[in-house]
């Protein structure tokens, strides 16, 4: 199968896709901006390094897909399934030459829409990171037909009223009955639903990597998934083993050496751009957590180690975490 020749570019802050931009490198059976479905995949479209805004699921009929999810290589083969959800960070695809599948994408809100608050579906979901790729036994291959078959022929009746109603409830029902095969072939510890507790992370997790390292404050995170910063703090230490700020000062640091690593923005752009005060306060904080200042960190070969000075660092961490 002969690649794609356009690619979707690096910028500063790693580009999103979401359906409606991945139906411009596809030939679709069906997009509404919201949910792409692809029943035959002819040309795998080459990226570089995007942020997923969407959740999408190939089912990798013959060849096979290698592709980076969130730093770590997979290999999706014939018979596997491979899902990206929302905000991992995708690279390095390697479609090869006789590869054909389907694919189903859907936006963050729709994927919120048609699972609502299924926890089976939502435990599933926020456990694709850590196993992306799934072996498909010959039940859940005939469940997949039969949903696709039912697809495309709502999809062909183009003058039937109801016709995107019944899509959505087909891919909703496709949804579920995926992640109640799929999970009992998942390695998960526990109930198999997230509790209260794992879905806050979950959350703040999505919110932290959509933030791009523009919100620093425990507070900002806090607020917005409605519990006090001692809560999320806490259920944060006692689920993931580390503090919250520290995922939020490791996310602003990350995202501050690669802006201004890569690109030609001006010391005071990459402030406005990350939405700091002034460039005199993320000087403050470069020098606070990296030892540097911004022009010399663009300059330098750094490399990010987090946590390279230890308790030190977390005295510093808190400091400075009041006044950002």
């Amino acid at each position: 199968m002969k690649q794609n020749s356009s690619k979707i570019s690096k910028s500063p802050i790693t580009p999103k896709i979401n359906p409606d931009i991945l139906q411009t490198k596809l030939t679709d059976d069906y997009n509404d901006g919201q949910l792409l479905i692809v029943d035959e995949i002819r040309d795998f479209p080459e990226f570089d390094t995007i942020r997923m805004d969407m959740l999408l699921l190939i089912q990798c009929r013959s060849g096979s897909l290698k592709v980076s999810i969130n730093g770590r290589q997979w290999e999706c083969c014939t018979g596997n399934i491979v899902v990206g959800m929302p905000n991992i960070i995708v690279s390095d695809f390697q479609p090869s030459e006789d590869l054909q599948g389907r694919m189903i994408a859907i936006s963050y809100q729709g994927l919120q829409n048609i699972v609502n608050d299924h926890k089976d579906v939502w435990m599933m979901i926020n456990s694709v990171p850590d196993h992306p790729v799934f072996e498909l036994n010959g039940e859940i291959t005939s469940i997949i037909e039969s949903y696709f078959n039912l697809l495309r022929k709502k999809i062909s009746q183009t003058d039937d009223v109801y016709r995107r109603d019944v899509i959505y409830l087909l891919v909703a029902a496709f949804f579920h009955d995926l992640s109640d095969r799929l999970r009992r072939t998942m390695p998960i510890s526990g109930e198999n639903a997230l509790d209260t507790a794992e879905r806050l992370i979950a959350d703040f997790q999505m919110l932290l990597t959509d933030s791009d390292g523009r919100h620093r404050q425990v507070q900002w995170y806090a607020d917005r998934l409605c519990v006090t910063p001692k809560y999320l703090s806490a259920v944060c230490k006692t689920l993931t083993g580390r503090p919250v700020k520290d995922w939020i000062l490791d996310s602003a640091i990350e995202v501050l050496v690669r802006t201004l690593r890569k690109t030609s923005l001006s010391v005071k752009e990459v402030a406005q751009l990350l939405e700091f005060p002034n460039v005199s306060v993320m000087e403050k904080f470069s020098r606070a957590h990296l030892g540097m200042s911004p022009t010399q960190i663009r300059q330098s070969d750094y490399v990010i180690s987090y946590k390279a000075n230890g308790e030190k660092a977390n005295e510093r961490d808190e400091k400075v975490d009041e006044k950002q």
